[in-house]
């Protein structure tokens, strides 16, 4: 059975100025309160505050382990090429949203992970807020 990490659309900071969800610069969490996937992922694998992610722009910056997401080289965590290859699909600026996610579940199932889309409403709308008022939905 694959290890399940969900993708909350309507937390999600990803794309650039042509094509893209969230507001701010793309982090693992920015100051608006969005987040790129491994922002969202990496609070699903290990114990970590917002505090902690707030303004980091890749895993490696927590030096941590996080399954996955960094390993260690001498004495310091990188990130693994599949966290490479995450930021490079979702800080794309010439892909949709949807396209992002079609790509991060086919690398995420390559390690044994399956992405579970939340609030995938929000994928018909840009920079929706991320709490989203109830009702708007019909």
């Amino acid at each position: 059975m694959k290890k399940q990490l969900v993708l909350d659309v309507a937390k999600w900071r990803c794309g650039g100025k042509k094509c893209q969800k969230g507001e701010g610069d793309t982090l693992l969490l920015n100051k608006e309160g969005y987040m790129c996937c491994l922002g969202q992922f990496t609070k699903q694998l290990i114990d970590v505050s917002d505090e902690e992610i707030c303004n980091a722009s890749t895993p490696q910056e927590l030096q941590r382990k996080i399954p996955v997401l960094t390993k260690k080289d001498e004495d310091q965590y990188i990130n693994t090429y599949l966290a490479m290859n995450a930021m490079n699909i979702n800080d794309n600026e010439l892909t949709t949203p949807r396209e992002k996610i079609e790509k991060l579940k086919k690398l995420f199932a390559q390690h044994g992970y399956e992405i579970i889309i939340q609030n995938e409403q929000c994928l018909n709308y840009t920079n929706m807020p991320k709490e989203i008022p109830k009702g708007i939905f019909i």
